[in-house]
């Protein structure tokens, strides 16, 4: 099997039973690249909202956001979402 550079995983393409290089570092997301600053904004908008106004408190609304985030993650590895093939 030829090596494969850089940080890669290899496994054989099923129907051409050659090595494919699938990248372990990138994320993926539902969201084009062009967006994402636009989805960003609108979170913390949304976010310091909930401060300002009084309606939470600052360690409740980083609490959630940690919560949260970690819960996606979660969903991502058992739904198997964002994954190429």
């Amino acid at each position: 099997m030829k090596q494969l550079d850089g940080p890669t995983k290899a496994h054989l393409d099923p129907v051409l039973e050659e090595p494919c290089r699938e990248p372990t570092t990138r994320r993926r997301s539902p969201f084009p690249k062009d967006n994402r600053p636009e989805v960003w904004a609108i979170g913390a908008v949304l976010v310091s909202t909930r401060i300002l106004l009084l309606a939470h408190r600052a360690s409740d609304v980083i609490a959630g956001l940690a919560i949260g985030a970690v819960l996606e993650r979660l969903m991502r590895r058992l739904t198997g979402f964002g994954r190429s093939g």
